[in-house]
């Protein structure tokens, strides 16, 4: 029954998301992607394709999704196969949460086998309902997330069982083996061979000299986790470059550090309070000396907690070592990204040392049958509560424009969230809602490129002349300002090529051809040098276009243009192939209807 619960409480929680489209690093890494079109040999979807550094036993199972899509005569890109999968992950590792809790408890004696098994229901069910997950769960690309998570528990949940087991040695090669998968599936399981032996010495028995006697006992396993780390280490030479993070300059990663206790004091109220939750967070960092004094004193005085009291509340030091140890990979002083110090999908995994705390310390407050009913009831009712919150967060994945709109409300100052939402609505033609969005921001965008640039093109097109010219002579300053700053900035030299299209033909070419040698994976500034070239230069156009597609399938402007190279050539099927093709990206693709009206009349 308690199975039949959990799966139940999943299907409030996810049942609304499997029509979810791909979002964002899913668009790149996953729909776009050809390598996953190819199971065999393994490395081709492992390693190749996309922009982001591979993960391999993800990467694979997304080739996996496209074959599974294609044999039931599904679209290759169907997203409700890759949520079932992303979905099933989730609900495996929820299982894995339930029976590590209650065989903890029944190992350190501290519950019966009713009240063990009830309470690590409980924790299971909260975490797997909890909406702060719905990152790592919804968000398709994030399956290395909640991939490496459920390996990373399949790990301790293998090394638990050997220790009741006549046949122990065939679980602790398990796993060895669930820990490599984990670190094929993600960097961060690198913290498995910490963590286990963390478990064994604080809370595998009920006495200390138990748990040192296992100390012992398991030393040639806890030296074949480490060599684990192997997985990591070849996966980080195999894709060195692709890891910007490991160049960073040492002052930013100071910056980074030094306001991750800030970020993990977020990621504490958001375990108990979720709310809001921001898709991709623009987290404003701070060098004000008194916030990051006071998120440091935390840090050290938790630390202090730790080194006092871990033999006096092994399990309480656990719970607490594990959430740091979990964090460490992307909360120190190697940042994870660049650009965003704070991610929800982080705390996928460390999210389960704070609902178990939590439910264990309510669990031990009820002395009696009736109290222990009652506070099982209370959290079977948080977990439902819990649900539904996660139900009606998923509602904004619904669409893209959903998702960074909902996104733009919670942090108006996002310039990723904005610039990503005003992409949509022009693939969509909302010239309307962009404008509205732009004037709703007002003069905060006055030193933004992007939206200057964008502004200037919506402007022009909705016959605001007055109001358009000066949005492009601050998009042209901020342009050749940033160029100037940064001459290696391909998205400042696309954007000048665009702003000098009218005015200086040679200048916009010369622009488009710097952004495509600067950015290899430009597939604007390349569809845009051909439509310059096109009647110059037909050939290199077309080529131009065919590589624009190559990086974005779905480019309507390359579609359009190689539909009206192609109607040139007297090859009528391929051009309506194109322009049905761009059409069918962006319904509003003026040049492809015009043109598709032209080849259909009579």
């Amino acid at each position: 029954m308690g199975a039949v619960a959990l799966a139940a409480l999943l299907a409030v929680a996810y049942g609304n998301t499997f029509r979810a489209p791909f979002v964002w690093d899913d668009i790149a890494e996953i729909e776009r992607n050809p390598a996953l079109d190819t199971l065999w040999p393994p490395t081709v979807p492992m390693f190749e394709g996309g922009r982001l550094p591979h993960r391999p036993l993800p990467y694979y199972t997304f080739a996996l999704n496209r074959a599974f899509n294609r044999a039931v005569g599904l679209r290759p890109n169907d997203p409700r196969s890759f949520h079932a999968v992303n979905l099933a992950i989730h609900g495996a590792a929820a299982l894995i949460v339930w029976w590590l809790v209650a065989r903890t408890l029944r190992r350190l004696a501290s519950a019966d086998a009713p009240a063990a098994a009830a309470i690590g229901w409980c924790v299971a069910a909260i975490w797997a309902a909890h909406p702060l997950c719905t990152q790592a769960v919804t968000y398709l690309y994030q399956r290395m997330e909640s991939l490496a998570a459920m390996l990373m528990l399949a790990t301790l949940a293998c090394f638990v069982a050997s220790l009741d087991a006549k046949r122990s040695r065939a679980w602790l090669a398990a796993s060895v083996a669930c820990a490599a998968l984990a670190m094929a599936s993600k960097e961060t399981a690198a913290v498995m061979p910490l963590l286990v032996p963390a478990y064994a010495a604080l809370v595998s028995a009920d006495t200390q000299d138990r748990r040192h006697a296992l100390l012992r006992r398991h030393v040639g396993y806890f030296v074949a986790l480490c060599a684990t780390w192997a997985v990591v280490v070849a996966i980080l030479l195999a894709q060195r470059g692709m890891y910007p993070e490991l160049t960073r300059l040492g002052g930013e990663r100071l910056s980074y550090a030094v306001n991750q206790p800030l970020v993990i004091l977020h990621y504490l109220r958001l375990s108990i309070w979720p709310w809001p939750l921001v898709f991709d967070t623009d987290w404003r960092r701070t060098l004000d000396w008194r916030p990051i004094a006071a998120g440091l004193g935390v840090v050290v005085a938790t630390f202090a907690w730790l080194a006092a009291s871990w033999r006096r509340r092994p399990a309480t030091a656990f719970l607490v070592l594990a959430f740091l140890l979990l964090l460490a990979p992307s909360s120190s002083i190697l940042p994870a990204s660049a650009n965003r110090p704070c991610a929800e999908y982080r705390m996928y995994l460390p999210l389960v040392a704070v609902v178990t705390g939590c439910v264990v310390a309510a669990g031990s407050l009820a002395r009696n049958g009736k109290s222990r009913t009652v506070a099982f009831v209370a959290a079977a009712t948080i977990a439902v509560a819990l649900a539904a919150a996660t139900h009606v967060r998923n509602r904004a994945y619904a669409t893209g424009p959903t998702l960074w709109a909902d996104t733009l409300a919670k942090e108006p100052w996002n310039r990723r969230a904005l610039g990503n939402l005003v992409s949509l609505l022009l693939r969509e033609g909302r010239d309307d809602r962009i404008l509205a969005l732009y004037e709703s921001l007002g003069d905060s965008l006055a030193d933004d490129l992007d939206s200057q640039a964008r502004l200037a093109l919506v402007l022009a097109r909705a016959g605001r002349a007055d109001e358009a010219a000066v949005a492009r002579g601050r998009a042209l300053a901020l342009a050749r300002a940033a160029i100037e700053e940064t001459p290696d900035d391909a998205d400042a030299w696309f954007h000048l090529g665009n702003l000098l299209r009218q005015t200086d033909p040679v200048g916009a070419i010369d622009a488009f051809r710097r952004a495509t040698r600067l950015d290899p994976r430009q597939a604007d500034a390349r569809a845009n040098l051909g439509a310059m070239i096109a009647k110059q230069s037909p050939d290199e156009a077309e080529a131009l276009y065919r590589e624009a597609l190559a990086i974005d399938p779905t480019h309507p402007d390359a579609h359009a243009n190689l539909g009206v190279l192609a109607a040139r050539r007297g090859d009528i099927a391929t051009a309506r192939r194109h322009l049905l093709e761009a059409l069918e990206h962006m319904p509003t693709h003026a040049i492809a209807r015009r043109n598709l009206e032209v080849l259909t009349s009579p």
